[in-house]
C-alpha cells in the first residue's frame, strides 16, 4: 500500500499554468510513480466578453520517461458538454490511461 494516492487533481486560479504542470511533475516524478494520473484544472478570471477559459490538463506517469500531457481547452461551454463530450472521448480515443 502506498503513502501516495494514485490519481491527484490540482486546480488554480491564481496559478499560473506553467506552476501547475510544475506541481503535475512533481507529483509524478516525486513519488517514484504511485501516483499514476495528474489531472490539472486551471481557470482564468472572466474576458472583457464575461467569458471564462479552462483548461483541463491529463498527465500521466511513464517510467523513465517524461510525463505525458494532454490539454484541452474551454471557453464558455457548459461543464457536462465540456468534460463528457470532449475530454472522456479523446481521452478514451488514445488509449490515455492505459493500466492504472
Amino acid at each position: 500500500m502506498s503513502e501516495f494516492p494514485t490519481i491527484v487533481l490540482e486546480s488554480g486560479w491564481s496559478e499560473s499554468q506553467a506552476q501547475l504542470q510544475r506541481d503535475c511533475q512533481l507529483w509524478l516524478e516525486g513519488t517514484a510513480g504511485a501516483v499514476k494520473v495528474v489531472i490539472l484544472y486551471k481557470m482564468d478570471p472572466p474576458d472583457r466578453q464575461n467569458q471564462i477559459k479552462a483548461t483541463m490538463t491529463f498527465c500521466r506517469y511513464v517510467a523513465g520517461g517524461a510525463p505525458v500531457m494532454i490539454s484541452y481547452v474551454c471557453s464558455s461551454l457548459p461543464y457536462r458538454t465540456f468534460f463528457f463530450y470532449l475530454v472522456f472521448p479523446a481521452v478514451q480515443s488514445i488509449g490515455f490511461w492505459g493500466r492504472i
